[in-house]
Formats: structure tokens, C-alpha cells, sequence
């Protein structure tokens, strides 16, 4: 999957009419003239795997022009004989491209409540400030996921990436707060080995870890839950507002 910007789309065929449309006195070299449409324009097919065009014989000429082009003088402007030669392939080209189109259908992500752009790429900023660096490499893998199939609007399947991602949190508290390693134990016992421990962690963690435990893990890896947009979002930010506090007694504990 590539990420890509509509503008990228407009800006595609913006450059496919004016080099439909140049003219004999155009500048070929200048900054935003021709020469610079044409190397747009031939990136842009392979950028967006046009594979038909790219292995056209018009497509081919084209570029070979465009090479004889590149050696001329810089202060050199397209003649006659340049343009009914561009012209007759950019034309030709300009109907297979729209025939090659034809069955590519673009997908719009809309708004969250959550910003977009944090949910692809920057969840950790939905962290408070130096939190998700200190987290497991595993979990932070499934938050990110699970910020992503938000965003595709996939928010079961971001359910369960995200709760995955506070179980793993659950046993690193765990290893974190006793010195122990490689903790296996489910969550429920988890939870219920460190509240018999001498000095427990805060009630208040254990206790949230517990709500999310019965209200959401446990009913949607039976499963017995579907989650809306809304529902997941929701379980994101408790999931998050816990692990904050997960990560900042460790600190104050200096046991991370």
C-alpha cells in the first residue's frame, strides 16, 4: 500500500493537458515549463504502477524525445516540428492512461475523533510525553496497528490489536514490578498475583486493568463482541489513560 496525495492525482493531470496543449515559443528548460512537466509526468507513471502505459510504444517515443530535448540549449523554446511531435503521443497516451484508470478505485479515509494522521503514523503522540518509547517493542507494534485499522474503519480488528497490546503491558508491569522475566500468566491471574503481593501496585491501576479485563478483553476474544468506530476509539484512550499511569509509577518506582 502507498500512502499518495490527492494533489499528487491533480497535479498528474494538470501536466498531462499542458503537454497536451504546449505551444511553439514555450521554454523547454525553464523552472515549471515543459521540461519539468515531462519528468512529472514520467515518474507519476510509474509512481502510480500504470504497467500498460508504461509499456506502450507512445510512451517509449515520448521518453526518447524528451532525451533529445534534455541536450539542448538551456534558453532553448519548443518549435514547430517539437510540438507535432508531442502533441500526437501525449494525445494517444492521454486515452490509454483514462482507460488504465478506469478500474482503479481510490479510497477516502475519513475523520475520526482521533486525529487521522496520529492514528497512521504518529500514535505515540497520543501518549503522554516520553511514554510509548519505554513500552515493548510488541505492544507498540500492536497500538500502531491498531491505530491503523481505525482508521481503515476495521475497529474490531483494532479491538484486538489494541487490547493484545495492553495484555502484553500487563505482563511487562508485571515482570517490571516483581524483578521477575518472561511472565506467561493469563491477565485475570496476573492482576491477582499482584494485589496478594506485600506492597501492591496503586488500586486504582489494577482496578482499571480489571474493568477493561471483564468489559472488553474478555468478551471480545470469546467473542461476544462487535465494535463500532466509536466503541474502539473509546477503548483506545482508556486502554492509553492506563497505560500513562502503568508507565509513570515505574518511574516513580525507578524500576524503569
Amino acid at each position: 500500500m502507498k500512502t499518495k496525495n490527492i494533489k499528487d492525482y491533480v497535479a498528474f493531470g494538470r501536466d498531462i493537458n499542458y503537454l497536451r496543449l504546449v505551444e511553439p515559443g514555450f521554454y523547454y528548460h525553464k523552472e515549471n515549463f515543459v521540461k519539468d512537466s515531462f519528468e512529472r509526468f514520467i515518474e507519476n507513471i510509474d509512481e502510480l504502477n500504470l504497467e500498460v502505459t508504461s509499456k506502450i510504444n507512445w510512451f517509449k517515443e515520448l521518453k526518447k524525445y524528451k532525451e533529445r530535448l534534455d541536450k539542448t540549449n538551456n534558453d532553448y523554446k519548443l518549435r514547430e516540428e517539437d510540438v507535432n511531435e508531442i502533441f500526437p503521443l501525449m494525445d494517444k497516451l492521454n486515452r490509454v492512461i483514462n482507460a488504465e484508470l478506469e478500474g482503479r478505485i481510490v479510497y477516502v479515509i475519513t475523520e475520526k475523533r482521533i486525529k487521522v494522521e496520529k492514528l497512521l503514523d504518529e500514535i505515540k503522540d497520543l501518549f503522554a510525553l516520553n511514554i510509548f518509547i519505554e513500552l515493548p517493542d510488541l505492544p507498540r507494534f500492536d497500538f500502531k496497528e491498531g491505530g491503523k485499522c481505525i482508521a481503515f474503519e476495521r475497529a474490531t480488528a483494532g479491538a484486538f490489536h489494541i487490547l493484545r497490546g495492553l495484555e502484553g503491558i500487563v505482563r511487562w508491569f508485571f515482570d517490571k514490578f516483581t524483578s521477575s522475566s518472561g511472565c506467561t500468566d493469563n491477565w485475570g491471574n496476573i492482576l491477582i498475583n499482584l494485589r496478594n503481593i506485600s506492597v501492591p501496585p496503586p488500586s486504582e491501576i489494577l482496578d482499571q486493568l480489571d474493568a477493561i479485563r471483564v468489559n472488553y478483553r474478555n468478551p471480545t476474544a470469546h467473542p461476544e463482541l462487535i465494535y463500532t468506530i466509536d466503541d474502539v476509539q473509546d477503548l483506545l484512550s482508556e486502554c492509553i489513560a492506563v497505560v500513562n499511569r502503568i508507565v509513570n509509577h515505574l518511574k516513580d518506582k525507578n524500576l524503569i
